[in-house]
């Protein structure tokens, strides 16, 4: 059943929400994305091009940051 649905996401263009360590993330479907380049650090919203199925992740090219992680230190603590 997860096989078709990524099968049918395969040459879309997605948003992707990065995980922290900015290599894998998963799309507004809930498909689980690795990308297939690097991009800028601190990255946190990707488009890009789902292209091929490894096992149960999907490879992606990066087409476009969209947004970057907030700095946790730049952050006021919460009372």
């Amino acid at each position: 059943k997860q096989r078709a649905f990524y099968d049918s996401q395969i040459g879309r263009e997605v948003i992707v929400l990065l995980e922290k360590s900015g290599e894998d993330g998963y799309s507004e479907n809930y498909v689980r994305v690795r990308l297939s380049a690097n991009i800028e650090k601190g990255a946190e919203l990707v488009r890009v091009n789902l292209l091929e199925i490894r096992g149960d992740i999907v490879i992606a090219k990066p087409l476009e940051v969209l947004s970057n992680r907030r700095r946790e230190e730049n952050l006021l603590p919460i009372l």
